[in-house]
């Protein structure tokens, strides 16, 4: 049929109503089949983010009022009905100061993994806050509990460590793994098991969220160390516990070496950056190797006997010494510059309890370790046929440091039951730049703080986290404040009076 549209049987169909109407009719199909279909996760980034900025608001209000409630229990007075939570735009206009929502870089995940990220980090604040909110409520005072169901842990016996001013920075949804000074000291890295590195600006004042966000970087999973580059600190090294290293650079602000875990090498146990040129050794699985900070390939290897591995190492101040706090209880000291061999090697602790954690002395002639029995031991280079102190730091980093006792001495029905010695976990041991205090961490809520100014130390115990401390760190300026790192998900600034 040549010419469709003048016969009567097809003449409506190329008329213009009928055009319209199939117009029409499309339309609202396709507005039916969107209408049906999930809103993209593009179309999605605004509105996540006001909901983000708009439930840390509400959450800074309830952390307001734990603290009000805390408050009012040290103080014995009575509790007052806790008022309904306020809608966030009346949060704001009361003028509650909400948690830096600004988007860092992304290391390795695509953005809906970093948004399930944050996802999962609102989540888990929102239930820390309502569970501190339930138990100011439901929790009586020391006073009215029955002296038969009080508890202590270990560490309660000894004296708080006195500080001048605290501050506490929320962000991470997992314990805390690592945690930083910058060279310069303006910025705090803090690595965690959520997979996430968040960078820190202190602020001067104090209080509950006195810190700035700098950045968030996304690994993809959880993370064993990160340590900074000393020479420029433009570099922030970090190590996944499955075995990936990467750098990413202050001034790019991007990745600028990545180095997959390679297979079968294990995990890494600790890393540390050397002091005086572009090299860093990592103890990873049972090989301890010195890496290029350029190139991100190991040099070489350092030997170490079958059936042992590194659990901590240190350089000295130089880079020209590594000591490793080995498994089998033995310390080793290795030479870098010459034969890059182990010139040195002692029983520092047990095999059954090694050393976890280690730190060259303030003078270079020492080697501080401790012990996984919680015996902190100072060994001078020049001999080590004995310690030359030795502190029982044994509440905070033994292994019954983290159960909790009764009044009367024996153990709790809710205590829980010790661990093997050998499966106690790592320690951070970080000496103050002045060489007066050694920092430790502990199984307990309190961090050790050893006083190494008198022949017999004093232990002081830092307190405000809610449990186990899994990370410390001094200043570099050498002036008194100290980071801890924690389970309950928080970074603590403390000042010594």
């Amino acid at each position: 049929m040549r010419a469709p549209e003048t016969d009567p049987r097809f003449a409506a169909f190329f008329s213009r109503p009928w055009a319209d109407a199939l117009a029409l009719s499309y339309r609202n199909f396709l507005a039916a089949v969107f209408d049906a279909l999930p809103v993209p996760a593009l179309a999605r980034v605004g509105a996540e983010r006001a909901a983000h900025r708009d439930t840390m608001a509400a959450l800074d209000a309830a952390r307001g009022r734990v603290r009000r409630l805390e408050a009012q229990i040290a103080g014995g007075s009575a509790l007052p009905a806790v008022p309904p939570m306020p809608s966030t735009p009346s949060a704001r206009a009361a003028g509650q100061e909400a948690v830096p929502s600004t988007p860092g870089e992304q290391l390795g995940v695509m953005p809906s993994a970093a948004r399930e990220a944050d996802g999962a980090h609102i989540g888990g604040l929102l239930r820390s806050a309502s569970a501190g909110l339930g138990a100011c409520a439901a929790t009586p005072s020391p006073s009215d509990e029955p002296p038969a169901r009080r508890r202590r842990c270990a560490s309660d016996a000894f004296p708080p460590l006195p500080l001048a001013a605290t501050a506490a920075f929320a962000g991470h949804s997992a314990p805390l793994t690592c945690a930083r000074f910058s060279p310069d000291g303006g910025c705090v890295a803090s690595a965690s098991s959520d997979g996430t590195v968040r960078l820190w600006e202190p602020r001067p004042t104090g209080g509950s969220s006195s810190g700035e966000r700098a950045a968030t970087l996304y690994c993809g999973g959880p993370l064993a160390a990160c340590e900074w580059e000393p020479l420029s600190a433009k570099l922030l090294l970090l190590a996944a516990c499955g075995g990936t290293l990467r750098a990413w650079s202050t001034e790019s602000k991007r990745v600028v070496c990545d180095a997959p875990a390679q297979p079968g090498a294990g995990r890494v146990w600790s890393l540390r950056v050397s002091p005086a040129d572009a090299s860093f050794a990592v103890a990873q699985g049972s090989a301890l190797a010195v890496h290029s900070l350029r190139s991100f390939q190991p040099i070489f290897r350092l030997p170490l006997p079958d059936r042992t591995r590194a659990a901590a190492i240190a350089y000295n101040h130089n880079g020209r010494m590594l000591a490793a706090a080995c498994t089998d209880g033995m310390v080793r000291l290795f030479d870098l510059q010459g034969e890059r061999a182990q010139i040195a090697a002692w029983a520092a602790h047990q095999a059954v309890a090694p050393a976890s954690a280690l730190a060259f002395g303030i003078d270079q002639t020492s080697v501080l370790s401790l012990g996984a029995d919680g015996v902190l031991a100072e060994w001078s280079l020049r001999s080590q046929a004995g310690p030359l102190r030795s502190v029982d730091v044994s509440a905070f980093c033994g292994p019954l440091a983290g159960g909790c006792v009764g009044e009367d001495g024996g153990s709790g029905e809710d205590s829980p039951a010790a661990p093997a010695v050998a499966d106690q976990q790592c320690h951070d041991l970080v000496l103050q730049p002045a060489g007066r205090w050694a920092l430790l961490t502990g199984a307990g809520s309190s961090a050790a703080a050893v006083d190494l100014s008198q022949p017999e130390a004093q232990v002081y115990a830092l307190r405000g986290h809610s449990s186990r401390v899994t990370c410390v760190d001094w200043h570099p300026s050498g002036r008194d404040q100290c980071l801890t790192g924690g389970e309950d998900c928080a970074v603590r600034l403390a000042t010594l009076e």
